[in-house]
């Protein structure tokens, strides 16, 4: 796994997605697409698209995409609009 910090840094550890979710969790860092983890409390922003999939977009400025599999998870965040 690739981690990306908030800071530009970026860490490869060996392990599985659904270990780190399980331990990660109770830090709000969540499954938002099969392939990607994200930090909800670090979300500015979340973009619902007509297809079901969303991008959120963090504090720093970074956007990454989520899948609409994923999308109950992320429902909560639905009053933050992506910054234009």
């Amino acid at each position: 796994m690739e981690y990306c910090l908030a800071n530009g840094t970026q860490h490869l550890i060996r392990g599985t997605l659904a270990a780190t979710e399980s331990e990660l969790a109770r830090f709000a860092i969540v499954r938002v697409h099969r392939t990607r983890l994200a930090n909800l409390d670090r979300v500015s922003g979340v973009d619902f698209k007509p297809s079901g999939d969303f991008e959120l977009t963090f504090d720093n400025g970074k956007t990454l995409g989520g899948s609409r599999r994923y999308r109950p998870t992320v429902a909560s965040l639905g009053s933050r609009t992506a910054p234009a």
